[in-house]
C-alpha cells in the first residue's frame, strides 16, 4: 500500500513515465511500490520493510525528497534482471537402422546476459534513517542449456556395428549485467552528526556489484556403439565381433563472465540544495 497525498497525482503515476511532483508519499510497512518515473517529493515516509523499486525500463532514475523518514528496514531497488536460461537440447528419439551411425546430439541453448542495474541519483533530507539498503546490482547471467546425448549406433547386419553419435555441446552461460552507479546526496533534518555507512546492521548500505556469470551447460554423452554380429565358435561359445565404437562426449558450455561493478558516491550537504 502506498499513498500520494495529492489525489490528482495518482492518475499521473500510472499514466506517464515522467517526473512526478507530489506533496507526500508513504509506503506502508512490508509493501512494495514500483515507480513509473522520477520522483520529486516534499516528504517521503517508508515504514519498516517498505520497498521502492525503480522503473525496470529506465537506465537512469532520480529520487528527491525534502524530508525523508525511513523507519526500520527500508529498501530502494533498481537491480538488473537475470538472463533467461538456455534451453536443454531435446531428447533424440531417432530409431537408428542397422549399419547406420548414430545421430549426433544437439547443442544446448545459450543463456541470456543479465541486464545492468539502473543508475540512480538520490537526494534526501534525512529526518530519520534507521536502515536503508540501496540495491543497484547487475542481473545474473542465465545458465546454459545441457547438450543432448548422441544416439546409439546401428547394429551389425552384414557390416560392422556402427559408431554412436557424438554428444552435443553444452550452451554457454550468459554474462552478468553491470552494476548501476549510485549517487547518494543528503543533508540532515535532525541532530545526527552524519548518516552511518555500513556493510551490515543499521545505517546506509549501497550495493553496486556486477551480476554473476551463468554456468555453462553440461555436455551431452556420446551414444553407445552398435552391437556387433554374433559368431558361434566350434566350442559352442557365442561371441560378438566388430561392435561399433562409442560416440565422443560433447564439450561442456563456457561459464559466463562476471559483470562489472558499478560505482557509488555519498555526498553530505550542509543544507538543502
Amino acid at each position: 500500500m502506498y499513498k500520494l497525498v495529492t489525489f490528482s497525482l495518482i492518475a499521473l503515476v500510472h499514466a506517464f513515465p515522467l517526473t512526478i511532483h507530489a506533496t507526500d508519499l508513504t509506503i506502508a510497512a512490508g509493501k512494495t511500490l514500483t515507480a513509473e518515473g522520477d520522483l520529486s517529493l516534499n516528504r517521503l515516509i517508508m515504514e519498516d520493510g517498505a520497498t521502492l523499486v525503480a522503473p525496470s525500463a529506465s537506465q537512469t532514475w532520480s529520487l528527491q525528497a525534502q524530508q525523508a523518514v525511513l523507519i526500520g528496514k527500508s529498501y530502494i531497488r533498481s537491480s538488473g534482471l537475470a538472463g533467461q536460461s538456455g534451453a536443454n537440447a531435446p531428447i533424440d528419439t531417432h530409431d537408428t537402422r542397422p549399419c547406420e551411425q548414430g545421430v549426433d546430439g544437439v547443442a544446448g541453448g545459450e543463456g541470456e546476459n543479465g541486464s545492468a542495474g539502473t543508475t540512480m541519483q538520490i537526494t534526501l533530507g534525512i529526518k530519520q534513517l534507521d536502515h536503508l539498503q540501496i540495491n543497484a546490482r547487475g542481473g545474473d547471467g542465465g545458465v546454459g542449456g545441457n547438450g543432448g546425448n548422441g544416439a546409439p549406433g546401428g547394429r551389425a547386419k552384414g557390416c560392422h556395428g556402427a559408431q554412436g553419435g557424438n554428444g552435443g555441446a553444452g550452451g554457454s552461460g550468459g554474462d552478468g549485467g553491470s552494476g548501476g552507479d549510485v549517487t547518494f546526496r543528503y543533508w540532515l533534518e535532525n541532530d545526527q552528526a552524519s548518516v552511518p555507512i555500513t556493510n551490515y546492521g543499521e545505517g546506509l548500505i549501497i550495493q553496486t556489484d556486477g551480476g554473476a556469470g551463468g554456468e555453462g551447460g553440461k555436455a551431452g554423452l556420446g551414444g553407445s556403439g552398435g552391437k556387433g554380429r554374433f559368431e558361434k565358435r566350434t566350442t559352442n561359445i557365442t561371441v560378438t565381433r566388430e561392435p561399433g565404437k562409442r560416440g565422443a562426449d560433447g564439450q561442456p558450455g563456457i561459464d559466463g563472465l562476471q559483470g562489472e561493478d558499478g560505482r557509488f558516491r555519498i555526498i553530505a550537504l550542509p543544507v538543502a540544495p
